[in-house]
């Protein structure tokens, strides 16, 4: 397993995911962050035909503006040299599917893990800040190496004190 996690670091796809907001009632637990992203929820063209719960396959490529979404989802293992992930159907109805995806968490140490929650919240908020994760992907498989807020990684920016102790709102 820490082979393929590394042969993914090392030799996979880069993704941006941009970033969503977070249920406020649990947006943090422990030592990690917890990450949501606008690729996950997918609008299909008339019924879907996906069941909660559902293992599938979700097919890759950057939109525009350098980020990752999801072109297509299948039920059978693409070919290893595209790029896709393995996702849940975490809810399908009516023409709306969300997924969820196997990076949903960015461990960070004690220390820092409360105050970069507290900024990439108040940043989701903020529609001038840039918010997304930096995920390598290999045949299926990711990584999720940094979660960035306008180009500067969330602990970089907690360690250099570079956001407020408290949030005011």
């Amino acid at each position: 397993m820490i082979l393929d996690r590394e042969a993914t670091r090392t030799s996979g796809t880069t993704f941006r995911f941009k970033a969503a907001p977070v249920d406020p009632l649990d947006p943090f637990r422990g030592k990690y962050i917890t990450l949501n992203f606008n690729a996950a929820v997918l609008k299909v063209k008339g019924p879907h035909q996906w069941q909660n719960g559902e293992q599938a396959y979700a097919l890759l490529e950057n939109d525009p503006d350098g980020f990752a979404r999801i072109k297509a989802l299948s039920r059978q293992a693409p070919d290893p040299d595209k790029d896709f992930l393995k996702v849940r159907i975490d809810y399908a109805y009516d023409n709306i599917i969300q997924l969820e995806l196997p990076f949903g968490r960015f461990y960070m140490e004690e220390s820092k893990a409360e105050p970069a929650e507290r900024k990439y919240t108040r940043s989701l908020r903020n529609r001038a800040d840039l918010v997304y994760a930096v995920v390598k992907i290999r045949a299926g498989d990711a990584v999720l190496e940094n979660v960035m807020i306008n180009d500067v990684p969330v602990s970089e920016a907690v360690s250099h004190h570079q956001i407020p102790e408290k949030d005011d709102h």
